[in-house]
């Protein structure tokens, strides 16, 4: 429906239950606005409803963005809706790990509408150590409602003072300033949105794109990562994660069948497997599509399946007793991860989200009764209890050098030169995907060009969704000693998708 007055207008007169979900996606236009906040009565039926919508995990993602605006639109007169709003902010998951334990939005306008009654819930989302996001917005509310949470004072002192994430350390300081009434400054606000990191891990990022190539000026972390524990320097070498080779009667198996609305259930499961793990009546199996979705799956050894989460898996380890889903994705501004315990139950297999990782991981190392993740944000340790504990790293490898445009087109001119040497490496990537022929597989290199130009190095781009290891050392083998044009300013990363039409 197109947005005009006279939509808006026969929205407001309808009486269908979506009619005010419409209006919500307009709160921004003044006219939809008018009719939302002069009819409130309405509006709150509508919000009550959506919010149930919302807390049982029936309502799509767009509509959260029509709830928020619309309860933000009718300021006090949305305040009826405030036990609801405590109720959705503390909900319980469901199997898809993205559907938290916690609604973000619903936590932060517990605080923008000083919400004295959600004071003991906040503490308690506080202290919750299993989701570091929801713990830095539960001490931003409670700072906001300022000197009627003075009771969290110490709570907040706590994890100010032993929390593993900056973020939240700095929030939880700010926060317990503002409920002693000490502070009259706004909230402090992040560089980065959901990249968490620890000092000891100095990372930085500035980036280009043109296409298919991408230029970056960083300092971050490269293999081997290292860090420093007590007095012993431990180095962790590229866990070069492969895809598994499933048993033949799995291969085969068509999940598009019983689950045809399951992201990637189409693709062949041989093919497209990035973690199994064996039980004693069957398998745990995981696929990664990167933005395009994943799962995780249970497959009997009657070859009954079951679809136990939608996640972008990326491992399944042992550690201790505890079986976990290793999962994430890092894609335009998201970044995160979590972890997913599987466990064997009487009546049957089954997933549930237990952690919020600091990041979408790209290594992890079973260490003794550890967990060791590494992200963009550094690198961190998680106990057998789930708490997470940051590890100082070394980040020290710098490439200030800078490319240009007027750079990018003559490296994609000098890669064109070299493209039959390149097809031959790419004759290993599996046929596209089902999705209409729109999409091609396809493989992200970084290139180490020194301060004239050579290629000293070509590694697998850590933040690429999907991995291919026999076409990524087939390419590397190939591009060390390649010579493009010095880089600006030194040594500099250079980064080229690889398909097998580019």
């Amino acid at each position: 429906m197109a947005q005009t007055p006279a939509a808006i207008e026969c929205l407001a007169r309808s009486k269908h239950p979506r009619a005010r979900l419409l209006l919500g996606q307009w709160a921004g236009d003044p006219i939809a606005a008018k009719v939302l906040v002069d009819d409130p009565r309405a509006t709150r039926a509508w919000l009550s409803d959506q919010i149930e919508l919302t807390r049982t995990g029936h309502a799509v993602d767009f509509d959260s963005w029509a709830l928020w605006d619309t309860f933000d639109l009718l300021g006090t007169e949305a305040d009826p809706l405030l036990p609801g709003v405590r109720a959705l902010a503390m909900r319980r998951p469901k199997l898809d790990p993205r559907f938290h334990r916690y609604d973000y939005d619903a936590i932060r306008r517990l605080g923008t509408r000083k919400d004295r009654g959600a004071i003991p819930m906040l503490l308690e989302i506080l202290v919750d150590h299993r989701d570091w996001r929801a713990q830095e917005l539960a001490a931003q509310s409670l700072g906001e409602i300022g000197v009627d949470a003075n009771a969290s004072a110490q709570a907040l002192d706590d994890v100010a003072r032993a929390h593993w994430s900056t973020y939240v350390r700095d929030m939880s300081t700010w926060a317990a300033a503002r409920v002693r009434g000490e502070a009259r400054t706004s909230p402090p606000e992040r560089a980065w949105d959901h990249w968490p990191h620890d000092e000891r891990c100095p990372m930085g990022y500035k980036g280009q794109g043109s296409g298919d190539l991408f230029a970056a000026n960083m300092r971050r972390q490269r293999w081997p990562w290292r860090t420093t524990v007590g007095e012993q320097t431990i180095t962790l070498t590229d866990p070069q994660h492969t895809r598994p080779v499933l048993p033949t009667e799995l291969r085969e198996i068509d999940l598009s069948a019983h689950f045809p609305d399951v992201a990637g259930a189409g693709a062949r499961l041989g093919e497209e497997a990035t973690a199994i793990w064996s039980l004693r009546r069957g398998s745990v199996i995981g696929t990664n599509f990167g933005e395009f979705g994943g799962s995780l799956w249970w497959i009997s050894r009657r070859g009954r399946v079951r679809h136990l989460a939608e996640a972008n898996v990326k491992d399944i380890v042992q550690v201790g007793d505890a079986l976990y889903a290793v999962e994430g994705l890092a894609h335009l501004g998201l970044d995160e991860g979590s972890l997913i315990r599987i466990e064997a139950t009487p009546q049957g297999v089954r997933a549930q989200p237990v952690l919020k990782l600091p990041g979408n991981p790209v290594a992890w190392w079973v260490r003794g009764d550890e967990l060791w993740v590494g992200t963009e944000g550094g690198l961190f340790a998680i106990d057998p209890d789930l708490h997470i504990r940051a590890l100082p790293c070394d980040a020290d490898e710098t490439y200030p050098g800078t490319i240009d445009d007027e750079d990018s087109r003559k490296i994609k001119a000098a890669l064109a030169r070299v493209r039959p040497i390149i097809d031959r490496c790419l004759e290993a990537l599996p046929p596209v995907l089902p999705c209409g022929g729109a999409f091609e597989h396809g493989v992200g290199i970084e290139f180490r060009i020194d301060a004239s130009g050579s290629v000293t190095a070509a590694e697998p781009s850590d933040s690429f969704a999907m991995r291919f290891p026999e076409v990524e050392a087939c390419i590397a083998a190939r591009a060390v000693g390649w010579r493009f044009d010095p880089p600006k300013g030194g040594p500099a990363l250079l980064g080229y998708i690889f398909t097998q039409k580019l």
